[in-house]
């Protein structure tokens, strides 16, 4: 399958994928529920993902610069070890701002 992919100048460019006979069928069956193309399904299937990796804390944390790799992979060792109770939000608090 060729797609064009967009660079953040909204530049395309074009690329090739090799899919699954069993995927492509289950995108085009979504594509075509949906009433979209296959490429702006898998564009948009793309750039979630891609969304979501970047909003990972660990991913985030590996591409600190000023961390030597040695750093950042203690603090994702150390951060491993945490039981998802420490991993949670202990307290929210929502503050309204009023206009004056």
């Amino acid at each position: 399958m060729n797609m064009n992919v967009e660079n953040y100048t909204g530049e395309k460019k074009l690329i090739s994928l090799r899919l699954n006979v069993s995927l492509v069928e289950e995108v085009n069956k979504i594509a075509d529920t949906l009433s979209i193309s296959m490429t702006d399904f898998i564009r948009k299937a793309i750039e979630k993902e891609v969304k979501e990796i970047n909003n990972d804390f660990f991913f985030r944390l590996s591409q600190v610069e000023y961390c030597s790799e040695e750093e950042s992979n203690n603090i994702i060792k150390e951060l491993k070890k945490m039981e998802e109770e420490d991993l949670k939000k202990t307290k929210r608090k929502i503050i309204s701002l009023k206009k004056k």
